[in-house]
């Protein structure tokens, strides 16, 4: 059973309907900070994001505060390159911010993928 059911995989990123969204690639990251970091900068996270897991969880969730866009896509184009228990968070994060947008949908779309090849990986995290 997929228990991360709202991460869409895909095989080619041309296979992403990425019009009229705001799109943010996920690559080569190789630390939390880098992540944290490129979330607060591209998403425009508030000066006052507290760079920790539960600050990341509350500034997605408050994304139709501050987001022109009323659609948000993030695209992995590899896993981020942290350590396993960060992995673990980001990818409960997402899974969970996925969860309250899907309940919220007519006030923003969100929506994760990720390659194909990461499948297995993901599944294993959320067994």
């Amino acid at each position: 059973m997929k228990k991360f059911k709202h991460f869409l995989l895909y095989r080619d990123l041309s296979e992403i309907p990425t019009d009229n969204a705001y799109v943010l690639y996920i690559s080569d990251l190789k630390s939390k900070d880098e992540l944290f970091c490129l979330y607060k900068q591209s998403l425009n996270f508030p000066d006052y994001f507290g760079f920790n897991w539960d600050a990341f969880t509350d500034a997605l969730s408050y994304l139709d505060e501050w987001m022109n866009k009323k659609t948000i896509l993030i695209i992995h184009k590899n896993m981020p390159y942290i350590e396993e228990e960060g992995i673990r968070n980001y990818l409960h994060v997402l899974n969970k911010i996925c969860d309250v947008w899907g309940n919220n949908s007519d006030k923003l779309l969100f929506r994760v993928y990720f390659p194909e090849v990461y499948h297995d990986m993901i599944q294993e995290f959320f067994e």
